[in-house]
């Protein structure tokens, strides 16, 4: 790897490019690559918004408002509905590591992971640690000066509400060599066995929020791969189907997927307000996340010629890691603002401002990446 793209590999592991910039060969020619698979960008931008929605509706769950619906507010509602978001995140990511995937070793492959996504989930696990002490400078030093502490806040993704997903993920990574030798050699057995451990799990949590177990379940077993594995594996199993065939029949049915999509997600949504289990750790949530997958598909396959909506979502997709780091932030500074707390229309208006806001930062950053990317390309040359 040379001067140039190791510069660039850093970059888009720290958000400044997006996963799209051409190679250093090409740099003057720029356009958008035709290799794209914009069915998984639409449903990582789907899950993305997803995500979003579930942090700028948690404000206002108790709020009375006029708009109800099976005697749940709109935000009650929305912020179950979405709940599928963090495990088609890791499904789309074991879907997607086997895409166009190209031989390497085992440590290449996780360095490549570590620049792409442990060090910028370092540097926003450091804001997002300044901005809970108020931005008192002090206090933050004395916190990274504290080693159980700084190792329990990266180890546990505790500084923000989001980013627990990345340790998730990590270990995901650190476990898909050997992963992808069991899907490939056993597809059906391995997604069996994966979703039978992730129910077992996940069902203890349910079975000891009733009382049935006593004992609550290990503090951290939460954030341990067997409790979401099963999404990751299911991603790599749907990735060895026929993509084709799977478009078509989705897109045949791609009416009745999104009509019993939108049951699904409100009986999720009215039984988990009902049990008070409102966590994303419940069995029933593996059937809304594979329904979701299979929707959204057929659903971009009746859309996906609507003028500009391609680059609409290629845009939002891969900037959707920035987008997901930086929006809980952003939340976070219009939370200060009045209009934002008034009812229904303060929490849509504050979930399209996180967005346009979300996505102009992370833009702007990646536009300034490219500057400095090219200048340092000019000198060199």
């Amino acid at each position: 790897m040379n001067h140039h793209q190791r510069i660039l590999h850093i970059g888009r592991g720290l958000g400044l490019y997006p996963k799209s910039l051409p190679h250093i060969s090409k740099i003057k020619k720029r356009q958008l690559p035709h290799n794209r698979l914009l069915e998984l960008d639409f449903l990582r931008t789907i899950s993305m918004l997803a995500v979003m929605m579930g942090h700028a509706s948690s404000t206002y769950l108790h709020q009375e408002t006029s708009i109800q619906f099976l005697s749940m507010n709109l935000a009650s509602l929305l912020n179950q509905a979405v709940r599928f978001s963090v495990p088609l995140f890791l499904l789309l990511s074991g879907f997607s590591l086997g895409v166009g995937a190209k031989q390497t070793s085992y440590f290449s492959f996780l360095k490549r992971r570590a620049v792409r996504v442990l060090l910028p989930y370092l540097m926003w696990t450091m804001i997002y640690s300044l901005s809970n002490t108020g931005y008192h400078f002090s206090v933050w030093l004395d916190q990274l000066a504290n080693p159980s502490w700084l190792l329990r806040t990266v180890l546990t993704g505790q500084s923000a509400p989001h980013l627990y997903f990345i340790p998730i993920i990590l270990q995901c990574y650190l476990l898909y060599p050997l992963l992808k030798r069991w899907v490939d050699r056993w597809p059906v057995q391995s997604t069996a066995w994966a979703m039978a451990v992730t129910l077992l799990l996940q069902g203890c949590y349910t079975l000891h929020h009733f009382g049935i177990i006593v004992a609550p379940p290990p503090v951290y077993l939460w954030l341990t791969f067997p409790v979401w594995g099963f999404y990751f594996v299911a991603g790599m199993f749907l990735q060895t189907l026929d993509l084709e065939h799977l478009k078509q029949r989705c897109k045949e049915n791609a009416l009745p997927l999104l009509a019993m999509g939108g049951v699904l997600s409100v009986l999720y949504s009215a039984v988990s307000l009902r049990t008070g289990l409102l966590h994303a750790i419940k069995p029933e949530l593996m059937v809304v996340t594979i329904w979701a997958f299979f929707c959204g598909i057929g659903v971009w396959e009746w859309i996906k010629a609507w003028p500009g909506l391609a680059a609409g979502v290629t845009f939002l997709s891969c900037h959707s890691m920035g987008i997901y780091y930086c929006h809980v932030l952003i939340i976070y500074f219009l939370h200060r603002f009045p209009r934002f707390l008034m009812g229904t229309s303060g929490m849509l208006l504050l979930f399209f401002a996180t967005l346009v806001l979300s996505a102009g930062f992370t833009a702007v950053l990646s536009k300034m990446g490219n500057l400095i990317f090219q200048r340092n390309i000019a000198r060199t040359d």
